[in-house]
């Protein structure tokens, strides 16, 4: 058998089993992602929300307050997420909506099991976002229940300054 012969054969081959093991190996790992998210909704909100707060006090940093423009200088940081200022709501983990003044962010997203996730970052006083929020600098975070998810909606009692409450 000529050499041309055995070399296309072992490309042809190659390139099957290699085809079989893509065609197992994808819907595994989409099947696996999906199920990450839809078994453990709750912490894929969470996880949005850290990475804005990341994003949020870098932005925060540079200037020393929040811009008007907030929502939009957030979304050139990271495209993964959607940010939209309240009184629009939040549709899902990775849809934020917020509101801000120059010395604090407030911002909620949705998960799949219907939560509304808040962060709340106050960097100096006055923080002026809104009655019933924590006043004093810090990170807090809330949760609720049958909410909007509308940054302009937010709950007045059970803040908190350690990660996420339980359960």
């Amino acid at each position: 058998m000529p050499t041309w012969a055995i070399v296309l054969i072992a490309s042809v081959g190659g390139f099957f089993i290699l085809a079989i093991l893509l065609a197992i190996a994808i819907p595994t790992f989409l099947g696996v992602s999906h199920d990450a998210v839809e078994a453990v909704p709750d912490r894929a909100a969470q996880a949005g929300l850290n990475t804005a707060l990341t994003d949020a006090k870098a932005l925060y940093a540079r200037d020393q307050t929040y811009p008007a423009d907030t929502p939009t200088q957030l979304g050139r940081g990271d495209p993964a997420l959607q940010f939209v200022a309240a009184p629009a709501p939040s549709t899902a983990w990775d849809s934020i909506s917020l509101a801000n003044t120059s010395e604090a962010l407030l911002m909620t997203n949705r998960s799949a099991s219907g939560t509304c996730w808040w962060i709340l970052d106050v960097e100096a006083v006055p923080a002026g976002v809104g009655p019933g929020l924590p006043s004093a600098p810090g990170v807090y975070d809330d949760r609720s229940q049958g909410a909007t998810c509308q940054a302009s909606d937010y709950p007045t009692g059970g803040w908190q300054t350690d990660p996420y409450p339980a359960g």
